[in-house]
């Protein structure tokens, strides 16, 4: 069984792709955003939660999530969502390491050109051109350099329909 985490900046694809991408494999799709806001325990939410993103650990976070899934999965995970700059990467890191090992996960990282990124960042997040500059300096500073060490397989959606892309991610997994 293999299992697939897709990761880049906001406005790569990253949701669009993996949820495509699990319709047209039969994969359960996976949204971290969405299981961080179910980690609760005996019905109460988790405080400070192993899966929030400033107290982030996998390790708590994910394998009761996961032991729930009977087929391979393929897990969204935002860009900054892991790798931020007043975090230890270092030992985040370690943990997507833990993740690939544990899981059989193969790490797929979407990139983009800054410009690219910057129209699609507009236009899809119903936002304002001058919230771009800072999410994008900290994903070049920091989460693209550690994603880059744990990434299988890299993708330049630059010119890429989803399409596109899902079909060189199943080419890569499958062949």
């Amino acid at each position: 069984m293999i299992n697939v985490v897709v990761a880049g900046p906001c406005g790569v694809g990253k949701s669009t792709i993996a949820e495509y991408f699990a319709r047209s494999t039969g994969m359960t799709y996976l949204d971290f955003d969405e299981l961080r806001g179910m980690d609760v325990k005996e019905g109460k939410a988790i405080s400070p939660s192993p899966c929030s993103v400033s107290m982030l650990n996998l390790k708590d976070c994910l394998p009761t999530k996961l032991e729930k899934i009977s087929s391979s999965f393929i897990l969204d995970i935002g860009g900054d969502t892991v790798f931020r700059r007043s975090a230890n990467n270092k030992e985040r890191l370690d943990q997507i390491f833990w993740l690939k090992a544990s899981y059989s996960v193969k790490i797929i990282l979407l990139l983009a050109e800054k410009d690219v990124l910057f129209q699609r960042f507009v236009a899809t997040k119903d936002r304002n051109e001058s919230e771009f500059d800072e999410p994008w300096i900290d994903w070049k500073d920091v989460g693209e350099p550690y994603w880059r060490q744990c990434a299988d397989l890299i993708i330049d959606t630059t010119s890429l329909m989803a399409d596109d892309t899902v079909m060189k991610m199943k080419k890569w997994l499958f062949n």
